[in-house]
């Protein structure tokens, strides 16, 4: 079944001749130069995570560098963000208007008005987080993988959390040409502006 994982026995073979790899029906896995992800800060992760900022993008059984660009869905009430899978990956709406960020908030940190994420209680929280994630090189994904970012390049011997965010692809683009193709579709509104 789908997800199962399957090994072979194959004698007098050099293993060093084959690469890790998915088994799928053709098409399935497209390669993706950039997605939209639903995601969420890891609290333990410290440092800014700023829009426009490199990490380093593990989906499925590879990491590629990508460069983020985040944005936020609001509610008109108060809600609190949902975390669980099924709100996660349902399907990104090109219809809904989202608000630019500087960077990804920690909502639980906000919410209990501690640490540096804290937000002035005058400011709105997004109910959603989201980001367009372009990547250095292509990679082979679906829908609903899971996301993790990271800074693999920070000290392994400080005491610090690496991984700054995880989530869902919730939309993936294969045409190279996503920024004049795609991207119009895409309603992000300065938080300036009037909604």
């Amino acid at each position: 079944m789908q997800g199962d994982r399957a090994g072979l026995c194959v004698t007098q073979f050099d293993a060093k001749q084959l690469e890790r790899g998915l088994v799928c029906q053709p098409g399935a896995l497209p390669s993706v130069t950039a997605a939209i992800i639903r995601l969420s800060k890891i609290s333990y992760f410290r440092a800014a995570v700023a829009t426009k900022a490199k990490f380093h993008v593990t989906i499925g059984h590879e990491t590629v560098m990508g460069r983020a660009t985040f944005f936020g869905r609001y509610s008109e009430t108060e809600t609190r963000p949902a975390s669980d899978k099924t709100a996660m990956t349902k399907p990104f709406d090109f219809t809904t208007e989202y608000v630019y960020q500087n960077e990804l908030l920690s909502l639980a940190v906000a919410k209990s008005g501690e640490g540096d994420a804290a937000v002035e209680d005058s400011e709105r929280l997004p109910e959603a987080q989201f980001a367009l994630m372009e990547f250095e090189r292509a990679v082979t994904c679906g829908r609903n993988i899971v996301v993790i970012g990271s800074r693999l390049d920070a000290d392994i011997h400080a005491n610090a959390c690496r991984l700054a965010f995880h989530g869902y692809l919730l939309e993936p683009f294969t045409d190279p040409n996503y920024a004049t193709t795609i991207l119009p579709r895409l309603r992000v509104r300065s938080p300036s502006s009037s909604a």
